[in-house]
């Protein structure tokens, strides 16, 4: 038997064993809609629609899910402007695979609130955005909010 390898071209792409998959696992989306202040209920998922890209086609509009397509280290983050009082309780999260994975704060930093993380995915490994207490706040009526992530070192 021979044991799996990686290893990146010239082209910035990954050989897998022989199979070739492009390095540029990315995506940027946000949230925009008409509302104005948004809610999104805690444990609800965000699903920012507004795609800026999804190199490697990982992020999933429908679902708010980035999906790894390689084993790896990825680098995600969760951003959004608000206008609601900095005593509204909202603790947005990173979750791996339906669990919580990282969190940050009790109430709301002034005018906006962010998350970020460095994770080790597996294939078919996925993350997502939550409020793991209280509502998550976000401004809809621009792109004040965001989703994003990559693939920093395939493992």
């Amino acid at each position: 038997t021979t044991t799996p390898s990686q290893k990146l071209d010239v082209v910035g792409n990954i050989n897998c064993s022989g199979r070739l998959m492009s390095a540029h696992h990315s995506f940027h989306a946000s949230f925009i809609d008409s509302v104005g202040n948004y809610a999104l209920a805690q444990g609800s998922v965000f699903k920012p629609a507004l795609v800026h890209f999804n190199y490697g086609s990982c992020y999933s509009t429908s679902t708010g899910r980035f999906t790894a397509a390689i084993k790896g280290v990825y680098c995600f983050k969760f951003s959004a402007f608000h206008n609601q009082s900095v005593s509204s309780m909202s603790r947005p999260a990173i979750y791996k695979n339906g669990s919580h994975w990282m969190m940050v704060g009790h109430f709301l930093y002034t005018s906006g609130n962010e998350v970020d993380s460095i994770i080790n995915l597996d294939i078919g490994d996925y993350v997502d955005i939550r409020s793991s207490a209280g509502p998550l706040y976000f401004y809809s009526a621009v792109a004040h909010n965001q989703f994003c992530g990559h693939l920093v070192a395939a493992l």
